[in-house]
């Protein structure tokens, strides 16, 4: 009832500055007469539309108003989602690895200056690339170190994860390949290659101060997993990554080419 009673109160304040704009526009000259008279029926005719609206429809605002409340609260959500991801170094995430292009991982390369690490069972999808042999080359005589790990062929968990994939295609079938395809850059010395026989849990692809990390989910090869995107800040995710990297690479077998 309140409510009702200051609603009708700022409806007749509203009309009466309407029709005080109108009959003073009739005492002035014709221009301030024009101006006056239009604002006057303006705030009449908004009045009326308001009022009728409110009674009959209900308020045209409400809508308005509740919208902006779940903006607001939406916005406020992805702040604070943004200020979290951004003290864990966290700067992109896509539902599938086969989401990136190729060529955004030709670039990662070419862009790292010191150090280019990945780990995998077999990473058989980026020596693919035309151009990827070549690149490496040029990045190892640049200076970057450049350190892959790979999974052991005949080794247990490889073995093992060969069987959850099921229909995905020979896990050391695939590692024979890339290491025959690495094999030039083996033979020159410009790449370190270990092998591990490791219950993974993710890829990891790093390069200089950003990584790329794909989870491992049961029985789905890499490339349909999920990819985050990583940079290094201080006591951020990039460091336990970085961490698992070398743990992996210290319990590891150095790749040792056969002589035929």
């Amino acid at each position: 009832m309140e409510k009702n009673k200051n609603e009708l109160l700022v409806y007749i304040v509203v009309v009466l500055l309407g029709v005080i704009a109108v009959v003073t526009g009739q005492f002035l000259g014709s221009t301030f007469k024009g101006i006056l008279t239009s604002i006057g029926t303006s705030v009449l005719a908004s009045a009326i539309i308001y009022f009728l609206l409110n009674h009959f429809v209900g308020s045209p605002i409400l809508p308005i108003i509740s919208s902006l409340q779940k903006l607001d609260l939406s916005l406020k959500e992805s702040v604070e989602l943004l200020n979290q991801t951004s003290k864990v170094g966290l700067v992109g995430i896509w539902s599938r690895r086969v989401s990136i292009d190729n060529e955004v991982w030709i670039k990662k390369i070419k862009e790292s200056k010191s150090k280019i690490d990945i780990l995998g069972y077999a990473i058989h999808f980026l020596p693919e690339h035309y151009e990827f042999n070549k690149l490496i080359e040029s990045k190892s005589k640049e200076g970057c170190r450049i350190r892959f790990l790979l999974g052991k062929p005949d080794g247990y968990y490889i073995k093992a994860r060969n069987i959850e994939e099921k229909n995905e295609g020979s896990i050391p079938e695939r590692i024979e390949t890339t290491l025959a395809r690495l094999g030039p850059l083996i033979e020159q010395g410009l790449i370190e290659i270990r092998l591990h026989d490791a219950p993974l849990y993710n890829s990891i692809y790093r390069f200089d101060s950003e990584m790329l990390v794909t989870p491992h989910l049961y029985g789905l090869r890499g490339a349909a997993a999920p990819l985050i995107n990583l940079k290094e800040i201080d006591k951020g995710i990039f460091e336990i990554y970085g961490q698992h990297f070398e743990d992996i690479w210290s319990i590891s077998e150095e790749y040792v080419m056969s002589a035929d």
